[in-house]
């Protein structure tokens, strides 16, 4: 009876050391959830009240991400009915030709406004010019320090999508020149530090969007996550203020992995809903 028990116990112990290996590594990398936050944006026209932003990121596409991960992923944002969705770079690995399939599932969504993305630091080290080239092949259209303005009426939102802050040149304002500095923008770039460089300039320059930082991918209860890389340490997660301002910074967590482990920091499709300030 005691060899039983010993037995018992023993590969329960096995068990819940597979259980405990297998939650990081299968079951969270591959299950997105998905954020909501309503955004106050001051001078943002009483017409775009209520618009629906959907924003993903770091997707590190490759031969190991599972199509059925993707296509559950699109099948949710479908179901959100975003305005527009915004895409925040690292769309591969290695390859600059897994960007294909990658917009192929991509493509599939078809917000009333577009998709609109720029580039990462992966992305540098992949080639640039190449998936530049292959978003040119799609109806997703990538910023490198460009602007696009949704109009309704006489009122804009504008959205201006800076080059990589890491391996590119990010320029703020010669991207927003023409832009009235009354203008409310959304600065799409995908450093999230890169925020503190924003704060001398003189427009009205509300929110801006990032990843890069994967919120670490390991989140440890009461420490956080160990690990995070250069330009993503300031703003490493979720919505905060950019210092010395009422400006905001909102940090996804990702798409995608660096390495197929995430814990206690899931995938994230963002859903920002912005509300006139």
């Amino acid at each position: 009876m005691k060899t039983n028990r010993r037995t018992f116990i023993k590969w329960l112990g096995r068990l819940g050391g597979l259980a405990a290996l297998g939650y990081p590594t299968l079951f969270e990398p591959n299950f997105p959830t998905i954020t909501r936050t309503t955004l106050q944006i001051p001078g943002l026209g009483s017409l775009f009240n209520g618009t629906k932003i959907v924003f993903l990121c770091d997707f590190h596409y490759s031969k190991l991400v599972l199509d059925r991960f993707l296509s559950r992923t699109i099948s949710m944002i479908r179901d959100l009915k975003p305005d527009v969705i915004l895409l925040g770079g690292d769309y591969v690995n290695e390859d600059p030709l897994d960007a294909v399939p990658l917009l192929a599932h991509l493509s599939k969504l078809q917000p009333p406004a577009g998709i609109y993305g720029v580039l990462g630091n992966h992305d540098y080290w992949a080639g640039a010019d190449q998936i530049i080239k292959i978003f040119h092949q799609s109806p997703i259209r990538m910023l490198v320090n460009e602007t696009i303005t949704l109009r309704k009426a006489d009122q804009r939102l504008v959205i201006a999508g800076l080059d990589d802050a890491y391996h590119g040149s990010p320029n703020l304002e010669k991207t927003l020149s023409g832009i009235a500095k009354e203008q409310p923008v959304i600065v799409l770039v995908h450093e999230p530090d890169y925020a503190d460089k924003t704060v001398t300039a003189n427009r009205t320059l509300p929110l801006q969007l990032s990843g890069h930082s994967h919120g670490g991918q390991v989140c440890l209860p009461l420490i956080g996550p160990p690990v995070l890389p250069p330009m993503g340490r300031i703003y490493p997660a979720g919505l905060q203020k950019i210092k010395d301002t009422e400006r905001l910074v909102y940090t996804s967590r990702g798409i995608g992995n660096l390495m197929p482990i995430r814990f206690n920091c899931r995938p994230e499709i963002s859903y920002l809903e912005l509300q006139a300030g």
